[in-house]
């Protein structure tokens, strides 16, 4: 089996980079989460400027039946480095998102910060939805072969995705002010 899927490693690629701020890399995030417009994806991307390597976090829609089609695809990060404890830390300017929760219309998206902290950002399901429909791109890779979708529908829950910015947090859960961080 892996031999033969190393062998055939592009069939089972879902995005490359595509905008400038995940020019050099991009990675997965999350489980996908399932809503009724599609699959929503939260991913980092990750470029190189002159101040090193910068990690964002990053959105995309699939077709919910169809995964291999994709729909939307933000052109600017959903959210970067913006807070001192996100700028500096173990590896400096990193928002690495890792998982999320939904509560009514709001997604909370749970991430590493400068490799030293654990944070949250809230965003807006139906506004997030919203915006990644108005940037229809056909610049998916649909080569994703039904052996990876059935792996990854062991992720796949049923829930749900404007951003403002929490504190880190740590257990027992402490928020901060809050922070609108939404490009749009």
């Amino acid at each position: 089996f892996w031999e033969d899927h190393i062998k055939n490693l592009t069939e089972y690629i879902l995005l490359d980079p595509l905008s400038d701020f995940e020019v050099n890399y991009i990675g997965a995030g999350g489980a996908p989460i399932e809503t009724d417009e599609g699959w929503l994806i939260i991913y980092h991307g990750v470029c190189e400027t002159n101040i090193g390597k910068t990690y964002h976090a990053a959105a995309a829609l699939l077709d919910l039946e169809d995964p291999y089609r994709g729909i939307g695809r933000l052109p600017y990060p959903l959210f970067s480095p913006s807070q001192q404890w996100e700028k500096e830390g173990v590896v400096n300017h990193v928002v690495f998102p890792t998982g999320s929760a939904l509560f009514g219309d709001d997604l909370y998206i749970y991430y590493g910060a400068a490799d030293k902290h654990i944070a949250v950002a809230r965003v807006s399901k139906s506004q997030l939805l919203s915006e990644l429909k108005k940037n229809v791109t056909h610049a998916f890779n649909m080569s994703l072969a039904c052996t990876v979708v059935n792996m990854a529908a062991t992720w796949w829950h049923s829930c749900s995705g404007l951003i403002s910015r929490l504190a880190a947090c740590f257990i027992p859960f402490s928020p901060g002010p809050m922070k609108n961080a939404s490009n749009w």
